[in-house]
């Protein structure tokens, strides 16, 4: 089941408003990243794409703060596993059959879980459109289409 309720109101807002409820949350001291750190050498080509494209769009955005640097690395992780498994899919079938009957072969369910845990966390940092007002974001940077596809 989703999230319930109204997004919540960003401590920066409670503090704008004098409201004493920004003295309660604990992310006042949260710092965003101004830049992303070099791809993790252990990544393989897509887990590394996703880093270079997506961490510093999450920067500009004001989303992303050294203590989220983990998370980030958990999804490309994901993605570039499921990219993988989904080229073994692609090559050999998602399905065989054997005297039993036709069976899943297992990178086909590899890439499932791989794409569900890359989805829940993209969403996480608001990549999708229904999670995207959801997070709250600081500082942002805009960037015109041009500039970035230019």
């Amino acid at each position: 089941m989703g999230k319930r309720g109204p997004a919540p109101k960003p401590t920066a807002l409670h503090a704008a408003n004098g409201s004493w409820v920004a003295g309660t949350r604990n992310d006042i001291d949260v710092v965003v990243c101004d830049s992303v750190p070099p791809v993790p050498a252990h990544f393989n080509e897509h887990a590394a794409t996703v880093w270079n494209r997506y961490g510093p769009m999450l920067v500009n955005q004001g989303v992303i703060a050294e203590s989220d640097l983990l998370a980030l690395e958990a999804m490309a992780m994901a993605y570039g596993n499921w990219r993988d498994a989904a080229q073994l899919t692609a090559d050999n079938g998602a399905d065989y059959e054997d005297e039993n009957g036709w069976h899943e072969y297992p990178h086909a369910k590899r890439a499932e879980r791989w794409w569900d845990r890359f989805l829940k966390a993209s969403k996480e940092f608001g990549m999708t459109p229904a999670s995207r007002p959801s997070v709250p974001r600081s500082a942002k940077k805009e960037i015109s289409i041009g500039d970035e596809y230019g």
